[in-house]
């Protein structure tokens, strides 16, 4: 099993544009919708309009994970956008409030700029999903063109629906 999985996106065209009619193009360096850890616990999916869309992308590409590592369920906890132009970067990083994380490139002009996930010297595409461990250090490079991103945290686990029974002492 691969710690970290890259999975492509099926019907990538037509998904993107419906999640690229809600982010807003400005002219700055880096900019996005993070408010995860602001107040983690009000996060809501009520305030991403393309929030059932890319569940719809990433669905199968983390069901495959799951059962990879022989889990039965997943769950999706938090998402943003982040757009990057020219010159824009992301510091070396980790997630907090999730097992997993996973970012979904959705314009990627230069492919040096794709997620750098330490230790992956797989190239990432636009209209993949890189899906990885949340403790996993990862990062964006100094980007030559647009890079526009879905970043999220999921968990993954068993249902425990069947499970041994531990004596209690």
């Amino acid at each position: 099993m691969e710690h970290i999985q890259v999975h492509d996106i099926p019907n990538f065209e037509t998904l993107r544009s419906e999640v690229m009619s809600h982010i807003p193009m400005l002219d700055k360096t880096v900019y996005g919708d993070y408010d995860v850890h602001e107040k983690p616990w009000t996060w809501s999916a009520h305030n991403k309009p393309y929030y059932m869309t890319v569940q719809r992308m990433i669905d199968e590409a983390c069901n495959k994970y799951c059962v990879s590592w022989g889990c039965t369920t997943w769950t999706l906890n938090t998402m943003w956008y982040h757009v990057y132009n020219k010159g824009g970067t992301y510091i070396n990083h980790t997630h907090t409030l999730a097992n997993m994380a996973g970012v979904l490139h959705l314009v990627l002009e230069d492919e040096r700029d794709c997620t750098d996930v330490m230790g992956f010297d797989k190239p990432i595409k636009e209209g993949q999903v890189v899906l990885f461990p949340s403790m996993h250090p990862h990062r964006s490079p100094v980007v030559h063109g647009s890079k526009i991103i879905i970043g999220f945290n999921w968990d993954i686990f068993h249902d425990m629906k069947v499970h041994e029974e531990v004596e209690k002492i």
